[in-house]
C-alpha cells in the first residue's frame, strides 16, 4: 500500500509542477541553428574566449553566445533571461571575442593607497595623477598579455558570419 501511495504522490506531483523550464519569451526566435566557431592563433587554440554575435543591421531582445574550451572552440547558444537555446537565429552576424586578462599589478611603483572592497583588498591610486599613471601602466600590460587584437574586442569587429544552416567556421585572430 506505501509503494502505490507514493508512486500516486509522484505522479500527481509531476502532472501539477509543470515542465520545470522557463518559459519561451514571445520574442525569441522561432528557429535556431547548431553553431560552433573555432579560434585560433597561427594554429593554436584560444580557450577561456567568449564568442558573442551582434546582428549586422538590427538589435534583438536576446543575447548569442558561447565561450571556447580547452579546443578553442564555442558552441554557441541564444538566451533570454533565463531561457536558453542551443544554436543561433538564421542572419548575418558580426562576431565579438572577448578574453579574461589577468594582469599583475603589484609590482606597480606609484602614489597608492589600500581600499577595501566587497571583502578583497585593492591598491588604488591615491590621486587623479596617480590614477592615469596605473591606468596608463595597467594597458600596456594588459596588450602584452593581449592574445585577440583590440579589433575584434567590440560589437562592429570585421569578422562576419552568415547563419543559413548548421554550420562550424573558424577564424585565425593573427590575421586581424
Amino acid at each position: 500500500m506505501t509503494y502505490r501511495l507514493s508512486s500516486l504522490f509522484l505522479l500527481l506531483f509531476v502532472l501539477f509542477s509543470g515542465c520545470g523550464g522557463p518559459a519561451k519569451p514571445a520574442d525569441f526566435p522561432k528557429l535556431v541553428r547548431p553553431v560552433t566557431i573555432k579560434i585560433h592563433k597561427d594554429g593554436t587554440p584560444l580557450s577561456g574566449v567568449m564568442v558573442s554575435l551582434h546582428p549586422k543591421d538590427t538589435t534583438l531582445p536576446f543575447n548569442i553566445s558561447g565561450l571556447t574550451g580547452a579546443d578553442g572552440v564555442a558552441t554557441l547558444q541564444t538566451s533570454r533571461n533565463t531561457y536558453i537555446k542551443a544554436g543561433a537565429p538564421v542572419g548575418i552576424f558580426l562576431v565579438q571575442l572577448t578574453e579574461m586578462i589577468e594582469v599583475d599589478m603589484s609590482n606597480f611603483k606609484g602614489e597608492v593607497q589600500k581600499k577595501v572592497l566587497e571583502g578583497i583588498e585593492l591598491d588604488i591610486p591615491a590621486s587623479s595623477r596617480a590614477f592615469v599613471a596605473w591606468e596608463r601602466e595597467y594597458d600596456r600590460r594588459a596588450d602584452v598579455l593581449r592574445k585577440i587584437p583590440k579589433a575584434l574586442t567590440n560589437d562592429k569587429s570585421p569578422l562576419e558570419i552568415g547563419v543559413t544552416s548548421s554550420m562550424s567556421i573558424e577564424f585565425d585572430v593573427a590575421k586581424y
